[in-house]
């Protein structure tokens, strides 16, 4: 069967690239083995939080918000240790309706298949086996024998991408000691479409707001070293919520109830080289990030619409899709922007966990001078939400 392009990973970053090529009229192909979950009546503690950009290409595509389940901020409220003013971030002091948004992973990809189903695409529910470079393009050989011929392969195919690793491409590598806990809190007090995060010694425990009939149900994700969140992983439900309320803001109210929780390792991993043969990388297939600013995901959405419009550009040049000066430009405007974002969060973590007295005195009074001063807030919500 062929096909302009081969997309191999039904991630939310792989799907958002197979409905943005098809409505830029390209052949494409999602080879995904499993379709994923359908959103349930629970909220999900797998979230995602999405900027101003990435709403908007979601839009682009017709994504169908008013059947989905999620929740806009309207404020982000900063806190650190060592500092005793927070940041306040408000979308009304910028002219936004809100500064982000909050969806369940199941809700999203369940409105990203919708898409694709009205597009027609060709979704394959197979494994890729084997990939074989052609003079035209390549073959991806499929797990129940048919293969596929392509100009492009494009890997969605997460962190530990197969498609990467049969290119042979190296990575870049940043093990940070911590891992993730998450779960769905519901406390006594309606969030009133505000997020709270709040860093000590470094490690941020952030609770962000969710769609739901009471309006006071929240995502948390609190990073931890390895050793802290294995200890409170093992704790009763009772006793990780008297753990969880000594650290968390008063305002925020009383716990009443937590979901199933569970935690993840964070690894920073960038690609050494964003292509290889007639293949091309996205989403976390190429890189992964510290989860403290939320921007996994952006970024990978990022790669997508870079991605489309360098194709498209190729098109218009009647180059071949996979020609080497396409994936280049793909990789200059993409590769050094996510190194950025990555090199910052790593920055801002080791900043964050600092425990030199005269850094950390610093530090608290360097966050009082930012909520001073409306124009470093202002850039730093064009960073961080935009």
């Amino acid at each position: 069967m062929k096909h302009d392009i081969v997309i191999i990973g039904g991630s939310s970053a792989g799907m958002t690239a197979a409905a943005l090529l098809a409505e830029a009229d390209f052949a494409v192909a999602l080879v995904e083995p499993t379709a994923g979950p359908e959103p349930g009546g629970a909220l999900d503690k797998r979230t995602v939080a999405l900027t101003a950009h990435s709403v908007q290409l979601l839009d682009r595509l017709g994504f169908p918000w008013e059947q989905r389940r999620y929740c806009d901020w309207r404020q982000v409220v900063v806190e650190e240790a060592d500092s005793p003013v927070p940041l306040h971030f408000r979308a009304e002091d910028t002219g936004r309706a809100s500064l982000g948004r909050l969806v369940e992973i199941p809700e999203l990809n369940s409105g990203l298949r919708q898409i694709i189903a009205a597009q027609e695409i060709q979704v394959y529910q197979e494994s890729a086996r084997e990939m074989r470079e052609q003079p035209a393009g390549v073959q991806v050989l499929l797990s129940q024998g048919q293969v596929l011929e392509a100009g492009l392969v494009v890997a969605a195919d997460g962190a530990e991408s197969w498609v990467r690793q049969q290119l042979g491409i190296g990575l870049t590598w940043h093990d940070y000691q911590q891992q993730a806990i998450v779960a769905v809190v519901t406390c006594n007090r309606p969030h009133a479409h505000r997020a709270w995060q709040r860093f000590t010694h470094g490690f941020p425990l952030a609770f962000l707001p969710m769609a739901a009939s009471g309006a006071a149900q929240y995502s948390l994700v609190w990073s931890l070293p390895t050793a802290e969140a294995t200890r409170l992983m093992c704790l009763s439900d009772a006793d990780f919520i008297t753990e969880l309320q000594k650290n968390m803001a008063r305002e925020l109210g009383q716990i009443q109830q937590i979901s199933q929780r569970c935690s993840f390792p964070l690894v920073a991993r960038h690609a050494l080289s964003y292509y290889a043969m007639k293949a091309v990388l996205v989403g976390d297939s190429a890189h992964t990030i510290h989860p403290l600013a939320g921007q996994g995901l952006n970024m990978g959405l990022a790669d997508v619409a870079v991605l489309a419009e360098e194709l498209l550009r190729a098109r218009q040049r009647r180059l071949p899709l996979a020609h080497l000066s396409v994936l280049q430009r793909y990789q200059r405007r993409r590769q050094a922007d996510n190194q950025r974002m990555q090199d910052g969060m790593t920055a801002l973590q080791r900043l964050m966990g600092t425990k030199a007295p005269l850094l950390r005195v610093l530090r608290g009074q360097t966050w009082s001078c930012i909520e001073r001063q409306p124009w470093l807030k202002g850039l730093i919500l064009d960073m961080a939400f935009y």
